[in-house]
């Protein structure tokens, strides 16, 4: 059954495109950040993937840190990790706030994962990021590596050989009199 919790081994083949992924990661429990980071990476070098990994401070900062990712149009998917001790009301409001944001760019069509852990005490953060079954931080990067699939599959995408189409991202050269230079 595709999508099923039984796939836990995702085979991706991109053959010589491999893409580009950031890791962006909040360094505010820096153990669980390194746990999920570990296991993302994982996953992503098994894909035969490339990735860069970027710190911020805490999830408050991860959406702003997302889009400036994004813009800098280097990479092709974007895991995006880490946690928050939802102890009280405004916590949980941060926390809550932290993943539509999140959301919220990442509708806009980008290939992104997200593993944001939010728990009570920070043992039941570190317990949920220690997870050898289930794990968020390989979830986030597979999410991410199938909408990057996807993506591609949907696009045309090329193996990265000829000329692109403009896009967002890649805007070709016009002419002075809005001719295309061709």
């Amino acid at each position: 059954m595709l999508g099923s919790r039984k796939d836990k081994e995702v085979g991706f083949d991109f053959g010589a495109d491999a893409p580009r992924i950031a890791i962006l990661t909040s360094e505010y429990f820096p153990d669980v950040s390194e746990a999920l980071v570990d296991k993302a990476r994982g996953v992503i070098n098994a894909a035969h993937a490339s990735f860069e990994i970027f710190q911020v401070a805490g999830v408050l900062d991860c959406a702003p840190a997302l889009r400036l990712l994004i813009n800098s149009g280097k990479f092709d998917g974007f895991v995006v990790l880490g946690a928050i001790q939802a102890d009280n009301d405004m916590q949980t409001v941060i926390y809550a706030e932290s993943l539509r944001a999140l959301q919220s760019i990442a509708s806009q069509g980008h290939c992104v994962g997200t593993a944001i852990i939010g728990a009570e005490t920070e043992k039941q953060i570190k317990k949920t990021a220690a997870a050898k079954r289930d794990n968020y931080g390989s979830a986030a990067a597979t999410a991410a590596l199938k909408l990057i699939q996807l993506s591609r599959a949907v696009s045309g995408h090329t193996k990265g050989i000829g000329f692109k189409p403009s896009s967002e991202h890649i805007i070709m050269a016009k002419r002075d009199d809005g001719q295309n230079n061709t």
